[in-house]
């Protein structure tokens, strides 16, 4: 006669099951990146005009890079230099 065994109780750690393994730390929001410089070159609408190399520009300096920006200077953005929301 084969007897069933009894489950564990809740306190009890099964030797055959594989160890729980921690949770990762939560990765920070912005990552210092020393030394890392990004130039994004525009040719058609001066930034923020042009929507998706601003979003990539404020993605980057999000995740720590420097970002610069050259595009042309025309409508209400004719200064020669401007920073924007950190860009």
């Amino acid at each position: 006669m084969t007897r069933q065994q009894d489950p564990l109780p809740p306190n009890r750690i099964d030797p055959q099951s594989p160890p729980e393994v921690p949770p990762a730390p939560a990765k920070p929001l912005v990552r210092p990146r020393t030394g890392k410089h990004v130039v994004i070159l525009v040719e058609n609408l001066p930034v923020p005009f042009d929507r998706r190399p601003w979003q990539i520009a404020q993605t980057l300096t999000r995740e720590g890079y420097r970002v610069s920006v050259i595009c042309p200077r025309m409508y209400d953005n004719t200064k020669k230099y401007e920073q924007l929301n950190g860009v």
